[in-house]
């Protein structure tokens, strides 16, 4: 083998590994700059059990035309009580009817999401806790879609388990 082939197959092999380098550092910058778009249920402690369905965009990038949906209709419409206030029925599922244009990255959004009253009349969800699957979707400005199936949980304590410690003023 002589010198100039040698150089070539150097040549040739410094390229490749340029352009593996160049796409695996070009597929690691799309996966970590982009929106993330998570939800979860609130309960509002000054008022008696109401909810608030929380959108956040934990990404760094901002999240557009994001769309909610829940994964099963039949246990989403048998989990809302139906013969409450159709008033607040009707807030829940707006939560599912219609595209949010831009949540910016590091922004939270919210909406009401009915209640856990004690009042039955006041009342939206059967259970407390109540869960249900929704699916979330989403595209950043580059167009790329993302989709992300997830468990919200509506339940009267800002808790995972089944209490917390109430700190004495």
């Amino acid at each position: 083998m002589n010198i100039e082939a040698l150089a070539f197959v150097i040549s040739s092999a410094a390229l490749f590994v340029s352009a593996v380098s160049f796409y695996f550092a070009r597929k690691s910058w799309f996966e970590a700059n982009r929106p993330i778009v998570t939800a979860r249920v609130r309960p509002i402690t000054d008022h008696d059990f109401a909810l608030d369905l929380v959108l956040r965009n934990t990404g760094n990038r901002p999240a557009k035309d994001v769309e909610l949906s829940p994964l099963n209709s039949r246990d989403f419409e048998r989990k809302i009580i139906a013969d409450g206030d159709d008033t607040k029925r009707e807030y829940v599922k707006s939560c599912f009817q219609s595209a949010i244009p831009i949540i910016e990255n590091g922004t939270e959004i919210s909406a009401n999401f009915g209640s856990l009253s004690t009042n039955l009349v006041d009342r939206t969800w059967k259970d407390d806790p109540c869960e249900i699957e929704i699916e979330i979707n989403y595209r950043d400005l580059d167009e790329r879609t993302f989709q992300h199936r997830q468990r919200i949980r509506m339940t009267s304590i800002n808790s995972f388990g089944k209490g917390v410690w109430i700190e004495q003023q």
